[in-house]
């Protein structure tokens, strides 16, 4: 992802004369050039390709309908619903079961996001001779702050993981 970044910077470099125009550069003519565009088609790919990836679970023990008054049937979240599924090789037992599809995305991907983000290139973008000195640490802060935010949610997820096999192995030891 650095490497596309140092990539992007040399072709604006020699489209642009960035460090030598004295004339602000901020969208000179609304047409890319065809590799500076690739590189934007490269960032925002990965970003949607980022976002919608989701792994689809299906909780087979979790139950659909009430069986006592005070039970809870509902899985509360916006990734969960209810699908009809063939239980029986069949078709004859088809049945309703709750299916997660939680955000599962990868680690190539989520990297290349933080420090290649559309964002960043925008910010890349609008650079010319008089804000490089203040737009590159800006887009250097941008994509540091992407990568913290990103490591502290991973660690997050696991440290959950960590706690939540933690309590069910004490709770099935205690029985």
């Amino acid at each position: 992802a650095i490497i596309l970044n140092v990539l992007y910077l040399a072709i604006k470099y020699y489209r642009d004369g960035v460090l030598d125009d004295p004339q602000m550069i901020i969208f000179p003519h609304m047409t890319l050039q065809w590799e500076e565009g690739v590189l934007f088609f490269v960032s925002v790919a990965n970003t949607v390709h980022l976002f919608l990836k989701h792994k689809p679970i299906i909780l087979l023990k979790q139950p659909t309908q009430k069986r006592y008054e005070m039970d809870q049937i509902v899985v509360k979240s916006r990734n969960a619903r209810l699908v009809e599924l063939d239980l029986s090789q069949d078709g004859s037992r088809i049945e309703k079961k709750w299916m997660i599809s939680p955000w599962n995305p990868s680690k190539s991907s989520l990297l290349i996001f933080c420090w290649f983000s559309p964002a960043q290139l925008l910010i890349l973008y609008c650079t010319n001779q008089q804000n490089w000195p203040f737009m590159l640490p800006i887009a250097y802060l941008v994509a540091v702050f992407l990568h913290l935010l990103a490591s502290f949610y991973t660690d997050l997820v696991n440290d959950t993981q960590i706690i939540t096999g933690q309590i069910l192995l004490e709770f099935t030891e205690n029985l």
